[in-house]
């Protein structure tokens, strides 16, 4: 009978926000796992709220490390109760638990690994506070992870990660005259990453 992973616990931020965002898209609509349970709105409103703790946190220090912790805790258990959720109602059916946006336990044959990067770029976006990141698309990247950080980048700096299916995107919201570095990676099913390199840019 096949299996998921269920427990994510073990991965970085980053990493459960690329796995939750594919669940959420692949369990929205679908007609295998009617009426899921936790409901997809509470597992996509963690999601937010991790995002936001990430993005809050340099500027909180301590206490918004705490925030962070607390929300990804939350996060973590309503994928443990989706995934069990997801692997009752799957009864074991391989297209099925495929269909969830779950990783397999034990997987069939997988992508190699991505290659890096190419012709990443960041522009001006769509005005004051505002970039557009863009790349060659990968082949076989099912996802593309863009994160981005203010300068300047030390030991203690934390990335705040953002995903999408495009190889593009538009980040608003930074600030005006500020210098920011960011970066990209491809993200298919081999855990292996090469990060494109790091782009520092002032924002108009």
């Amino acid at each position: 009978m096949a299996k998921i992973k269920i427990g994510l616990s073990p991965l970085s931020d980053a990493e459960v926000l690329v796995s939750a965002h594919i669940i959420i898209r692949s369990m929205t609509g679908n007609v295998n796992f009617a009426n899921p349970v936790p409901p997809l709105a509470d597992v996509q409103a963690a999601i937010d709220a991790l995002e936001a703790a990430l993005s809050n946190m340099p500027a909180m220090g301590k206490e918004g490390t705490i925030i962070k912790n607390k929300c990804r805790v939350n996060l973590d258990a309503l994928l443990m109760d989706l995934g069990l959720f997801v692997q009752l109602h799957s009864k074991g059916n391989e297209e099925k638990l495929v269909s969830s946006g779950f990783e397999l336990s034990s997987k069939r044959a997988a992508v190699g690994v991505l290659a890096k990067p190419q012709n990443f770029r960041v522009r001006p976006g769509n005005g004051p506070g505002s970039v557009k990141l863009s790349q060659d698309v990968i082949d076989g990247a099912s996802t593309y992870l863009y994160e981005f950080v203010k300068a300047p980048v030390t030991n203690e700096s934390v990335w705040t990660p953002l995903v999408l299916k495009q190889a593009s995107i538009i980040i608003n919201g930074l600030e005006s005259g500020g210098e920011y570095h960011f970066r990209t990676v491809g993200i298919g099913t081999n855990p292996t990453r090469i990060y494109s390199d790091e782009i520092s840019s002032y924002v108009l």
